[in-house]
């Protein structure tokens, strides 16, 4: 299958040299014992990754504690067991969203950068996190992705070497009502890591201890 791509600024190459926007971020430091989780999900290739990277980074030069949970690092480890089959999909986004609740109550705000293609998966995530789950969809589209391949997955996907590969032979069910939307086809790097540095540092900052669901015994 041939897709042709629309010329575009490679997020993965440039974005993590965002250091200059570190200073429009006002040096606050949270009060809240609890954490926001910002769940980054979209095709892979779009950025998610990167902008999480980028934006723990300069909250962690204003005092925040940070973590990012990234999907390549679960499938390293914790999730190693786990395919690409929904079911096994709906199970790497339910072992994210625990440990993303748990860093959540200690107070790290957390960044998941997770494909989590389908809609009852991310819904199950945020009923496990509570009231501090937002929602970030990166919005990237597949000719975008494939054009970056940056892991040479859609290569191996288009060959028939990956099966149930999202955007390709597997849906992708973009959020209907994110809490934030960036673009990395539109929008320079920089300042897609500032915008949701910016949004994680309010989030952070307004995240009370109500927030979290009720620990079970």
């Amino acid at each position: 299958m041939k897709v042709s791509a629309p010329k575009t600024v490679n997020i993965h190459e440039t974005a993590l040299a965002a250091t200059g926007v570190a200073r429009h971020i006002h040096p606050i430091a949270p009060t809240a014992w609890a954490a926001p989780v910002l769940w980054l999900t979209g095709l892979s290739g779009a950025g998610k990754s990167t902008l999480a990277i980028g934006a723990s980074r300069l909250l962690e030069r204003r005092g925040f504690r940070t973590i990012v949970i990234d999907g390549d690092a679960l499938r390293a480890g914790l999730s190693k067991d786990l395919g690409f089959s929904a079911e096994d999909r709906a199970e790497s986004v339910r072992r994210a969203s625990e440990v993303a609740a748990l860093c959540s109550r200690a107070g790290i705000t957390t960044f998941v950068a997770l494909v989590s293609p389908f809609e009852i998966d991310r819904a199950n995530a945020r009923a496990a996190v509570g009231g501090l789950f937002h929602e970030v969809y990166v919005d990237t589209d597949y000719a975008t992705c494939r054009a970056r391949d940056p892991k040479g997955l859609y290569k191996l996907a288009e060959q028939g070497k990956i099966r149930n590969f999202t955007g390709l032979d597997s849906p992708y069910e973009a959020p209907a009502h994110p809490d934030l939307v960036v673009s990395t086809m539109s929008e320079d790097p920089a300042a897609s890591i500032l915008k949701l540095a910016t949004y994680a540092m309010h989030a952070s900052l307004h995240s009370p201890l109500e927030s979290l669901p009720a620990a079970s015994a």
